[in-house]
């Protein structure tokens, strides 16, 4: 088999979220941040045929770097990475214990939604520029009208922090009251630039569904920092 560049990239996305990783057979696969505070879970071009645990799946990605045209060769044990041209060059690199590495029980579903909004892939490359030149902490989320929604990134602990803003349309539920939706910068980093529907639920939960088209979907469920608030009227 051979790794589509697709595939490569939603992979390497999951090593930036945990190191280790267990694909299961087919083409959709999950993974989960250690603290257990994020669960993503993606649709590949490629398709898996078996079980593998993989403990440190940035190690693992550098060696398929290794080669010019590398192709994959699923063994019970190991894999076979070889190069195309030349298969006597190649890397057996074994599986890891499955109890060595964690994974999501599956996906999450949202107990009600109360405020939904789009990122667009502009929209999250500026917020992200701001908050790494800046040092910025958080990617805060408050109303901005009845149909749209203000998005700062900020240190939202630090009453002089620097703010970089931008407005999103929303669709807010009339009956939530003022609200302060807190995402923590570190996980909303991870999300990349694609074009998401995002909303939000009172209950402290996310989600983050891709919505380009021509792309392999992803989703993400992060938790909002414990100082969100999302009132009921």
């Amino acid at each position: 088999m051979k790794l589509s560049q697709s595939t490569y990239d939603l992979l390497n996305t999951f090593a930036s979220i945990n190191p280790s990783l267990i694909i299961r057979p087919g083409k959709t696969i999950r993974t989960m941040d250690p603290s257990e505070s994020m669960v993503v879970r993606a649709d590949f071009e490629n398709e898996f045929p078996q079980t593998l645990a993989i403990y440190d799946l940035p190690g693992f990605l550098s060696v398929i770097k290794m080669f010019n045209d590398p192709e994959l060769e699923f063994k019970d044990t190991h894999v076979v990475i070889k190069e195309t041209k030349n298969p006597d060059s190649k890397v057996r690199y074994y599986f890891s214990h499955e109890d060595t590495v964690t994974e999501p029980a599956g996906d999450i579903v949202l107990p009600g939604v109360q405020v939904e909004f789009t990122l667009t892939p502009e929209m999250i490359s500026s917020i992200c520029r701001s908050a790494t030149t800046m040092g910025l902490l958080h990617v805060v989320v408050t109303r901005n009208s009845d149909t749209s929604v203000l998005i700062t990134t900020t240190s939202h602990n630090i009453p002089t922090s620097h703010k970089h803003e931008c407005i999103a349309d929303a669709i807010i539920s009339p009956s939530v009251g003022e609200f302060v939706i807190i995402f923590h910068f570190e996980r909303f980093s991870k999300i990349g630039n694609r074009k998401y529907r995002v909303r939000v639920s009172d209950k402290f939960i996310s989600e983050f569904k891709s919505i380009d088209e021509g792309e392999n979907s992803i989703i993400f469920w992060p938790a909002l920092a414990n100082k969100s608030v999302i009132p009921s009227i």
